[in-house]
């Protein structure tokens, strides 16, 4: 919510900040003008106001595209003129009288639809309590993707894995877990679209002697506000890892040479058989 407030000289004048108003006359006489966003240098802000007591049932929506939701809007009848919703789709005008009003949306086609219930006090005060909104979708599928022409794994190389999800909105809730055996070993996640996209996360992983035979795998899940639906993860198909352990000495050091031609031939090797 933007708050005006203005100021003559050392003097605050107020407009439309917590409910006071300044004549017309000294508005003109206004110098400077600050906007600060929910807050003014005194007196006490709406949402502190004991007379806002909207409330929403439930409290946040949680819908698939093209899905439907209702929410109920209360709040005080003796202190309320009447309540509507600012909604970007199937919104209500301000109905008087009233002091509780459903939203009721049948057909979600927005992306970043958005809605706030607001009520008129007799006070003059105007509350406004928004409800959040996730529209989602499951991805149509998730896959983990090899280096191209990967062999057998050489002990302490280290390999880019790939983890695609493909079609699935929003974005900034994606989490993508990797797996090697039972043992997690990354969580990450990194977008803020609403929108649906494709996805793709890397994971660098370094061989290890102990990881062969031992199954990788990736998978995508969606989470929402707590407490809130609870979404089972889609998981890709999983590979086997083979670790060839790689042994050669030139005097006291490591020959990282012969090791990365080794790795090269293995590569070669798997590749045309």
């Amino acid at each position: 919510m933007l708050v005006f407030c203005f100021f003559k000289g050392k003097q605050v004048l107020k407009l439309n900040c917590f409910g006071f108003k300044v004549s017309a006359a000294a508005q003109i006489e206004i110098l400077s003008v600050f906007i600060i966003q929910s807050l003014c240098p005194v007196g006490k802000p709406v949402s502190a106001n004991p007379n806002c007591t909207t409330e929403l049932s439930p409290p946040h929506i949680v819908v698939p595209y093209g899905g439907s939701f209702s929410v109920n809007c209360s709040t005080s009848p003796t202190l309320t003129e009447g309540m509507g919703w600012e909604a970007s789709q199937d919104g209500i005008p301000l109905k008087d009288g009233v002091s509780f009003l459903s939203l009721t949306v049948s057909n979600v086609t927005d992306w970043k639809i958005s809605a706030q219930c607001f009520s008129n006090l007799k006070d003059g005060e105007q509350c406004v309590k928004k409800l959040p909104i996730a529209v989602y979708k499951m991805p149509d599928h998730v896959s983990m993707s090899l280096p191209s022409l990967m062999g057998p794994m050489v002990e302490d190389e280290e390999y880019r894995l790939k983890c695609g999800i493909v079609n699935v909105a929003p974005a900034r809730n994606v989490y993508v877990r990797w797996y090697k055996g039972s043992q997690l070993i990354q969580e990450t996640s990194n977008d803020t679209s609403l929108l649906p996209v494709n996805m793709s996360f890397d994971f660098d992983l370094r061989a290890q002697s102990g990881d062969d035979g031992t199954q990788i795998w990736c998978e995508a899940s969606l989470q929402f506000f707590a407490p809130g639906p609870k979404f089972p993860p889609m998981r890709s198909e999983s590979h086997e890892l083979i670790v060839l352990l790689y042994l050669s000495y030139s005097g006291a050091h490591y020959d990282l040479a012969q090791k990365k031609s080794f790795s090269n031939f293995l590569m070669l090797l798997f590749s045309v058989r």
